[in-house]
């Protein structure tokens, strides 16, 4: 089994530009793939194994490294990263798996989710929350929002994804790398806004 990059910048006729060895042993198709930034994940069928590779050459992939999930469950049927954390989706259970290094994955745990349920199928992480679609038509909310406390005073701070329910105030420089979306409220200045344009 592998996994394979595709060039579909002409749609009508894809080619091939690289592909990679799942781990060896792997003898059932891919169940589930993400790809996020210069990594792509995969999760294989009755296996039970969940890979890294780094595609930033697409014509020649590498994989990372793999690790084995936790005991019980089943094949995996669903992949969400969602900051330094991956989210493996098994029948009844859901894996977590730290990937901030992707040559030392681990996992952190793994926990039963809707235990009368025959099958799992995806599963999504949004803000404080696991979302685990079941065949049974059923939906299993989890919360992973972890610590919660009313006051917190940190000197530094990494957070993979984060959600403000109300107001944000920063009295330093904010800096934003990626791009910048901006509701129907638009945008107030009290002094000059600059823009530019970076060459291509």
């Amino acid at each position: 089994s592998n996994l394979t990059i595709l060039d579909v910048s002409n749609p009508s006729s894809p080619s091939v530009l690289g592909s990679a060895s799942l781990s060896a042993g792997t003898v059932v198709t891919s169940r589930q793939l993400f790809v996020s930034g210069r990594y792509a994940y995969v999760a294989t069928g009755a296996g039970g194994t969940f890979e890294v590779f780094d595609i930033s050459n697409p014509n020649s992939p590498v994989r990372q490294s793999a690790i084995s999930l936790g005991a019980g469950g089943s094949g995996p049927q669903g992949i969400h990263i969602s900051g330094r954390y991956a989210y493996v989706g098994r029948h009844t259970i859901i894996d977590v798996i730290d990937v901030a290094s992707t040559t030392a994955l681990k996992l952190i745990t793994s926990f039963s989710v809707n235990p009368s349920s025959n099958n799992g199928s995806d599963v999504f992480v949004s803000g404080r929350y696991a979302y685990k679609a079941n065949r049974e038509r059923t939906l299993s909310v989890v919360d992973i929002s972890g610590i919660e406390t009313v006051s917190a005073i940190a000197h530094s701070f990494e957070a993979g994804q984060a959600n403000v329910r109300e107001d944000l105030s920063v009295y330093g420089a904010a800096r934003l790398f990626g791009g910048l979306n901006v509701g129907t409220g638009g945008i107030f200045s009290a002094g000059t806004i600059v823009g530019g344009i970076a060459s291509s």
